[in-house]
């Protein structure tokens, strides 16, 4: 499969932070471990603010609609992710960031004290 490169206008949605205040614009993202294609290690939201920090800083940024301010993934946990590439849709209003973990990846903890590879890790029955 052949892989489009081109700079495209990303479209970002209103949006409501949890509370029900008016969030800034966001986007909905997926975080990818690079090289495996298909492991998602979780599902965001990123505003224009984070996507900027993202692309400047090389770390993933995301928009906490619970806290309503930028989340520096890793900046209490030290689990930041390397971003190595970004794709957008079709509609240009979701993308898939491949990363690199640098640590853990989830703020949950297993029962041994450390992170898990991906925030999917419980089994719905």
């Amino acid at each position: 499969m052949k892989i489009q490169k081109m700079n495209k206008k990303l479209k970002f949605s209103p949006a409501l932070n949890r509370d029900g205040t008016k969030a800034p614009r966001i986007i909905d993202v997926v975080l990818v471990k690079f090289g495996t294609r298909s492991q998602v290690l979780f599902i965001a939201s990123m505003s224009r603010q984070a996507f900027k920090e993202t692309k400047r800083t090389g770390k993933v940024v995301l928009y906490s609609r619970s806290r309503k301010c930028l989340w520096y993934k890793g900046a209490t946990s030290g689990d930041w992710l390397k971003v190595v590439g970004y794709k957008v849709n079709c509609n240009s209003d979701s993308l898939l960031i491949s990363v690199i973990p640098v640590k853990g990846v989830c703020h949950v903890k297993r029962p041994c004290g450390k992170s898990w590879h991906t925030c999917f890790f419980t089994e719905l029955i």
